[in-house]
C-alpha cells in the first residue's frame, strides 16, 4: 500500500509538471487535545489530504503513533494540509471510542523558504457525543423536575461540566436534546419544551444562546423500550426506567461558532513538533 501510494505521488507531479530533483519532506503529527481533566495522546488512522492548486490531492494516514510523513516535489506554490478524523480514528491507548472536532487545516507555502522539511501538526478536540443530565430528570406530562423546579443545585449538579466546557471553548456549539418516555401525551412538544427550559437555565449561566440549539425527540431515543420497561419484575422499577426516559441530554455539534471561515492556519519550517 505504501508503495501504491508513493507511485501515486509521482503520477500526480508529473501530471502537474513539478520536478522530482528537489524534493521537500512534510510531516507531523495529530494529537488529541482532551478536557482539563486528561492528557494530550496521539490520534490513530486520522487522514491527512494534501491538495495542490485546489485540484490534485492525495491522503495519507497517521500512523499507530499519530505521525505521517510524505516526500513531494518542491514547487512554488502552496499545498492546503487537512487532518481529517473518521469512526476508525482512535485516541492511542484508549480503548473507549472518541469523537474529534472534523479536521484541521494547515497551509504550507513552499515558495516561501528553501527548507527541505516542512512541519504540519494538528490538534483535534477530544469531544463529547452525548452527555445526559442525571439530576433533571420529569415527572410524567410535566415540565416539572423530579426534584422541584430547576434550581442553583440542579444547575450545580447536572449540566456544570457543559457550561465549563462551552467556557473552556468558545468556539463549540451545543445541541440540547429533550426526551420523554412512551406513556406521554404530546410527546415532541413536550420533550422541546424540556429542551428549552434547560437552554434557558444555561444561558442565565453566561453562555450565548446563539451557542444552543434546541432539539425536541419526544420517545424517539428512549434509555430503556417500551419492550425492556416490560420485563421488569417490580412497580418501582418499571417507575424508575420511565423516569430515566423523560431527560435532557446534549451533544457538541460544531467548534466554530464565531470562527472566521476564509481565514486559515500556516505552516511553516519554524514549527516544532
Amino acid at each position: 500500500m505504501k508503495y501504491f501510494l508513493v507511485l501515486l505521488q509521482c503520477l500526480v507531479f508529473s501530471f502537474l509538471g513539478f520536478s522530482q530533483k528537489d524534493e521537500v519532506t512534510i510531516k507531523g503529527i495529530a494529537l488529541c487535545v482532551p478536557d482539563k481533566y486528561g492528557d494530550t495522546l496521539p490520534v490513530v488512522a486520522a487522514k491527512i489530504y494534501f491538495r495542490f492548486n485546489d485540484s490534485i490531492s492525495f491522503v495519507v494516514p497517521t500512523d499507530e503513533n499519530g505521525r505521517y510523513q510524505v516526500e513531494v516535489p518542491r514547487f512554488k506554490g502552496k499545498i492546503n494540509v487537512t487532518c481529517v478524523t473518521t469512526k476508525e480514528s482512535k485516541v492511542k491507548g484508549k480503548k473507549r471510542s472518541v469523537v474529534f472536532t472534523p479536521k484541521d487545516v494547515k497551509v504550507i507555502d513552499l515558495s516561501k523558504s528553501l527548507t527541505p522539511v516542512f512541519v504540519a501538526n494538528f490538534s483535534l478536540h477530544q469531544a463529547c457525543v452525548l452527555y445526559r443530565a442525571p439530576d433533571i430528570l420529569f415527572k410524567i406530562n410535566s415540565l416539572e423536575t423530579e426534584s422541584g423546579q430547576i434550581s442553583e443545585k440542579n444547575i450545580k449538579d447536572s449540566i456544570s461540566l457543559l457550561v465549563d466546557i462551552m467556557n473552556d471553548d468558545p468556539h463549540c456549539v451545543v445541541e440540547i436534546v429533550g426526551h420523554s418516555d412512551a406513556d406521554e401525551k404530546d410527546k415532541n412538544a413536550i420533550s422541546l419544551k424540556r429542551a428549552e427550559l434547560v437552554v434557558q437555565a444555561i444561558v442565565e449561566k453566561g453562555i450565548q444562546k446563539e451557542r444552543l440549539k434546541v432539539t425536541g425527540k419526544g420517545d424517539q431515543q428512549m434509555l430503556y423500550p417500551s419492550s425492556e420497561i416490560k420485563k421488569a419484575k417490580t412497580t418501582e422499577e418499571k417507575a424508575r426506567m420511565k423516569l430515566m426516559n423523560r431527560r435532557v441530554t446534549w451533544r457538541i455539534v460544531s467548534w466554530d461558532y464565531g470562527v472566521d471561515p476564509t481565514k486559515k492556519q500556516t505552516s511553516s519550517s519554524d514549527d516544532e513538533e
